[in-house]
């Protein structure tokens, strides 16, 4: 769906000599994420005004948008069950963050810990421009460790919002986890075969 509207858009782009017919393929995978973000902003931004939850909608912004985006996660080849999947995740963890909210605070620093040290030592999922590598690295590394601050000070402070940004944080850095060794098995199998 996403990549049909992005095909359109590019088609009548190209037709008023807006862009460079080269590059035809980059500026459809680009409207492409462009559209599929924006859809999924404004689907979640929807979602929480329904379920009373603008704070989560930020914590969303705050705490996963920026680990996802620099560290990586898992991707589906199909945007539209991306969009679909990424819905039911939004909901999902929104749910269970009125239901979790400081239940289990001291489980959910522990894992929050225990992830986000694994995640520091990793490296980011695979680039394909080698100077945005390490770059990308050093700014995860530092929203890690921004992220656990914030935690934790919240936790001292006994703010509702710090359970959301805990949960976030456990899903992007679990989602960065399955990618990586979704790239360590694809790696051993071209290894094997």
């Amino acid at each position: 769906m996403f990549r049909i509207i992005a095909e359109e858009i590019v088609l009548f782009m190209l037709r008023h000599k807006w862009l460079n017919q080269a590059k035809r393929e980059i500026y459809e995978y680009a409207i492409e994420v462009m559209l599929l973000n924006g859809g999924l902003l404004v689907i979640n931004l929807m979602l929480s005004i329904v379920f009373n939850q603008i704070p989560f909608f930020l914590a969303f912004l705050i705490i996963f948008a920026p680990i996802r985006k620099y560290l990586g996660g898992l991707h589906l080849r199909n945007s539209g069950l991306c969009m679909v999947c990424s819905v039911i995740f939004y909901v999902l963890v929104m749910l269970a963050n009125r239901i979790i909210f400081f239940k289990y605070r001291l489980i959910e620093l522990m894992i929050v810990i225990f992830l986000s040290l694994i995640c520091l030592v990793l490296k980011p999922l695979p680039e394909k421009v080698v100077e945005r590598k390490r770059h990308n690295k050093q700014i995860a590394n530092g929203i890690i460790i921004a992220d656990l601050l914030v935690i934790c000070m919240g936790w001292k402070m006994d703010l509702h919002l710090v359970s959301a940004f805990a949960l976030l944080d456990i899903s992007a850095l679990l989602f960065f986890l399955f990618a990586k060794i979704g790239v360590w098995l694809e790696i051993e199998d071209r290894q094997k075969g």
